[in-house]
């Protein structure tokens, strides 16, 4: 694990928070990383959180700045990190980068013999 490395509660390494990624979505919005932006682009997932405004992370509307300083990303992301109850709670975190960082790089192998055309 890298120095400055972070276990969250539920095991979390968040890229975010430990490697400072940020993920430029095709939005033109900020999100904390690509697993996040997969959740605001899935019409069945709930993301950003309800509480906030649907712009507070759009570059069309806000300086990179003022949106890494708006309280999800300057502390609400991480206390979410801790408390399954938080409002800013994103199961996809546990999803993607639980585990000790284990599910970050967990890629499944499927592998065929004898195909056929």
């Amino acid at each position: 694990m890298p120095k400055g490395t972070k276990i969250r509660g539920y095991g979390i390494i968040c890229k975010h928070l430990d490697a400072g990624e940020y993920f430029f979505g095709a939005d033109h919005k900020v999100y904390p990383c690509c697993f996040l932006y997969d959740e605001a682009i899935n019409p069945q997932k709930v993301y950003p959180p309800e509480r906030y405004d649907s712009d507070f992370n759009d570059l069309r509307v806000h300086t990179v700045k003022e949106i890494e300083n708006h309280k999800y990303f300057s502390r609400e992301l991480e206390e979410s990190l801790e408390d399954k109850s938080h409002p800013a709670h994103s199961p996809r975190c546990w999803l993607s980068c639980g585990e000790k960082g284990k599910r970050i790089t967990k890629k499944v192998v499927i592998e065929v013999d004898n195909v056929e055309d």
